[in-house]
């Protein structure tokens, strides 16, 4: 499926999609950030990532904090 570019939450930089998230038959398209960094914790470290997002219905969610089945 292609998707359109997308503009990040954070800085608004248009983005491209960089993959896709498939989940309960749907597939939504997945951005990543580089200019936008942000601490997450990974496997109990805290790591600077840069900042990804998927988007459903037009909104930018974040994977873990926001999963799919959260509506």
């Amino acid at each position: 499926m292609i998707h359109p570019n997308f503009p990040c939450p954070k800085c608004h930089v248009s983005l491209e999609p960089v993959g896709e998230l498939d989940f309960e038959g749907q597939t939504y398209p997945v951005y990543q950030c580089d200019a936008c960094v942000v601490p997450r914790d990974l496997f109990g470290t805290v790591r600077q990532m840069p900042y990804t997002f998927y988007v459903k219905n037009g909104v930018a969610r974040h994977p873990v904090d926001d999963p799919p089945d959260a509506d």
